[in-house]
């Protein structure tokens, strides 16, 4: 019963959250680095099991250069080495800003992009 009611309940967020994309706009607007963070790569032991044994794996995590942008409301963090080193918190970088629209023109989704 508990696996009925789970299943009602993920099909009904997923056929209300489908709204269909009719109308996209790209526009480039100016962004600002507000937050800069470096991760570096580290290791973790982690357990698996089979049947009654366990191993121990090493899981390796690689380096995160992460970048914060921010365009009015709107905020993204990217993991780029490339920008990471080339710009400073405060400056403002040209960005892509990707708006979706339903047939109502009602604004679905809005997403900031690294210019290509």
């Amino acid at each position: 019963m508990k696996r009925f009611i789970l299943l009602v309940a993920i099909m009904s967020f997923i056929l209300i959250g489908c709204q269909k994309i009719v109308y996209k706009e790209h526009e480039t607007v100016m962004g600002t680095v507000t937050n800069m963070k470096y991760k570096k790569s580290y290791d973790r032991l982690i357990p698996l099991r089979s049947g009654k044994v366990t191993f121990w794996a090493r899981r390796s995590y690689p380096e995160r250069f992460l970048v914060t942008i921010t365009y009015n409301d709107l905020s993204e963090t990217f993991d780029s080495r490339e920008l990471y080193e080339n710009v400073k918190i405060g400056d403002n970088i040209p960005m892509e800003l990707n708006s979706g629209y339903d047939e109502d023109y009602n604004l679905i989704t809005r997403q900031l992009n690294l210019p290509e």
